[in-house]
């Protein structure tokens, strides 16, 4: 939760947003393998099934514009081990 007195206080308005956006994504098997373990959970994030990891993946890469070694946990992987195409925003 951000502190309202750092940015504004209560003068500030506040807005709901949903975000959807459809695509596709393609993961090398490198990435999943390296990925649902629980070292690599410990350390990062509570992914546990392939589709976990492809929600994360998309979201950042969409949202974000990242590659996926700009992402925590994946710098270790070449962008072209994860692509993102089709993006269709709703």
């Amino acid at each position: 939760m951000y502190c309202a007195s750092w940015y504004g206080g209560d003068n500030m308005p506040q807005f709901e947003v949903e975000l959807t956006v459809f695509c596709t994504i393609e993961i090398a098997q490198s990435v999943l393998d390296g990925v649902l373990t629980d070292e690599w959970r410990a350390q990062f994030y509570a992914l546990t099934t392939p589709q976990d990891v492809a929600d994360h993946l998309a979201y950042n890469m969409v949202v974000h514009r990242a590659g996926l070694s700009q992402l925590d946990g994946f710098a270790d992987h070449p962008d072209r081990d994860a692509r993102v195409f089709g993006e269709e925003w709703v």
